[in-house]
C-alpha cells in the first residue's frame, strides 16, 4: 500500500519540477503533456487505490487517538517557524522587486481602478481608459481586489495581504490535519507541503510572486479544498465564494460539485445553494452590478485584446521569435500557435473553443459517471479529485499559460496528499 501512495507523491514532485525547477526542459511538446499527465494521475489514481482498499483516504473529520501524535505545541511551533521563514523571504523579495507597471500591471491596475474608486465611493465597474487597453470595463471580481482596500486603509504594502491570506489558509489547513492524521511523521510532512510549494514559488519565480496576487488565490483554493470535507454549510459556502468571486476558473467544476451534493443530501444542497446565492448578491450584485448593470455586457471584453498581445510576443522579442509566454512548456497554447491554421485570431479562437469543449465534455462525463465513481469514492473525496481534474484540464489549455496560473492546481494536489490515511502504514509491511 505504501508503494501505491508513493506514486501520488512522485506525481506531485513531477508537477513541482516541471513547473519550477525543470521548466521547459522537455520543451513545448512534451512538457505540457507530462504536467497534465501528472495532474490527471493525481486526480484519477486514488480511485484505484480506494477500489482495492476503501479505508486508504481520510473521508470525514473523525476524532483520532492523539497518543502517537506530536503535541499541539510542536505543530504550532512548526507552523510559526515556517511562517516566520515565509515572512523573512517575502520581505527580501518585496524589497528587491518594487511594483513596476512595466513588469506587471496587476497591482497598479487594482490600485488605480478598483481600490481608488471604492475608497472614493465611485462606480467601481464603470468604463475605464488606460493601461494600453483603450476604454474597457474592469474585469476583476470583488475578492480579487477587495483585500487591497484593507491595505490602503492600513497603509500596508499590497504584497503583504497576499502573504497574510495564504498563511491564514495554511493555519486552517494545519489545524484540520492535526485533528485527522495520527502518524507523527506524516502529519509533519503534510503540514510542510503548502510551504514547499510557496518556497518553490519564491525561489524560482520571486519577482512574479510579489508582482501578482496568485499566492492569495492559492490561499482561497486551499480553503475551498479544505471546506469540501466540512459538514458545516456556512464553511462550505465560504470555501466556494472566495474563488467564485476571484479566480473563477473552477466554474466548469461547479455543476459536478452541486450535482454530487444533490445526490448525497438534498437539504445540504439547498442550504449551500441559498447561502452562496445570498453571498453573491451581498458581495457583488447589489453593491456593484445594480448601480451599473450594463457592465455585464462588456465584462472582461478586453481579454481577447490581452490574449492577442501575448500571442504577438513581447516588445523585446524579434518579430520572428516565438511568443515568450506561450513557449515556456506550461500549456498547449503553443501547439495551437505552432500547428494551427489561419490568422493569429483564428488560432486563438480554436484554442478557446477546444478549452470550452474539453471542459464541458469533462464535466458532463464526470456527472454521468458520478454514481459509478461514488460507489468507490466518498462524496468529499469525489469533489476534491474532480476539482483537481477539472483545473488540470482548464489550465493545460488556457490561452495565455502564465507561469503563475499553473501554481493553482498544485495547491489542490497538496490537499489530495493530505487526505491519504497514513494510519494504514502503522501495521503495513514496507
Amino acid at each position: 500500500m505504501y508503494k501505491k501512495f508513493t506514486y501520488l507523491y512522485i506525481a506531485f514532485a513531477l508537477e513541482l519540477l516541471l513547473i519550477f525547477y525543470l521548466k521547459n526542459v522537455f520543451e513545448f511538446i512534451l512538457s505540457p503533456i507530462i504536467i497534465m499527465g501528472a495532474g490527471i494521475f493525481l486526480s484519477v489514481y486514488p480511485y484505484f487505490i480506494l477500489k482495492i482498499n476503501p479505508s486508504s483516504f481520510l473521508e470525514e473529520n473523525k476524532p483520532k487517538n492523539l497518543s502517537s501524535k506530536p503535541n499541539f505545541k510542536t505543530i504550532t511551533l512548526l507552523f510559526f517557524g515556517l511562517s516566520l521563514i515565509t515572512i523573512i523571504v517575502a520581505n527580501i523579495i518585496i524589497i528587491k522587486n518594487p511594483i513596476d507597471v512595466t513588469q506587471s500591471d496587476i497591482l497598479p491596475f487594482i490600485d488605480e481602478i478598483f481600490v481608488n474608486r471604492f475608497i472614493n465611493n465611485e462606480l467601481v465597474y464603470a468604463p475605464y481608459t488606460g493601461f494600453n487597453y483603450g476604454t474597457f470595463t474592469p474585469g476583476y471580481l470583488p475578492f480579487h481586489w477587495f483585500p487591497f482596500v484593507i491595505c490602503k486603509y492600513l497603509n500596508l504594502k499590497f504584497q503583504w495581504i497576499v502573504v497574510i491570506i495564504f498563511l491564514i489558509a495554511c493555519a486552517i489547513y494545519t489545524v484540520v490535519l492535526y485533528h485527522n492524521i495520527k502518524n507523527k511523521f506524516w502529519l509533519i510532512i503534510n503540514c510542510t507541503l503548502p510551504f514547499i510549494l510557496l518556497f518553490s514559488i519564491y525561489l524560482k519565480t520571486g519577482r512574479t510572486a510579489v508582482q501578482s496576487i496568485e499566492i492569495m488565490i492559492l490561499g482561497y483554493y486551499l480553503i475551498l479544498a479544505i471546506s469540501l470535507f466540512s459538514k458545516n454549510v456556512f464553511i462550505k459556502s465560504i470555501g466556494l465564494i472566495l474563488p467564485l468571486l476571484s479566480r473563477y476558473s473552477f466554474l466548469f467544476w461547479l455543476p459536478i460539485y452541486f450535482y454530487n451534493l444533490l445526490r448525497r443530501n438534498y437539504k445540504i444542497f439547498l442550504q449551500v445553494s441559498i447561502i452562496l446565492g445570498i453571498m453573491v448578491l451581498l458581495f457583488f450584485i447589489i453593491p456593484f452590478v445594480l448601480p451599473i448593470p450594463e457592465m455585464l455586457k462588456s465584462f472582461n471584453a478586453n481579454y481577447t485584446t490581452s490574449i492577442l498581445g501575448e500571442w504577438k510576443g513581447q516588445s523585446w522579442q524579434a518579430p520572428t521569435d516565438r511568443p515568450f509566454q506561450l513557449f515556456q512548456g506550461l500549456g498547449f497554447a503553443s501547439w495551437f500557435y505552432q500547428f494551427g491554421n489561419g490568422s493569429l485570431l483564428d488560432k486563438i479562437m480554436l484554442n478557446k473553443n477546444i478549452l470550452f469543449i474539453l471542459s464541458i465534455l469533462s464535466s458532463f462525463a464526470i456527472i454521468v459517471l458520478q454514481s459509478k465513481i461514488r460507489k468507490v469514492i466518498g462524496a468529499n473525496m469525489f469533489s476534491l479529485l474532480t476539482l483537481k481534474f477539472m483545473l488540470t484540464i482548464f489550465y493545460a489549455f488556457i490561452m495565455i499559460p502564465y507561469d503563475y496560473l499553473n501554481w493553482l492546481p498544485l495547491i489542490v494536489s497538496v490537499v489530495i496528499l493530505s487526505r491519504i490515511n497514513h494510519q494504514s502504514f502503522n501495521n503495513t509491511q514496507i
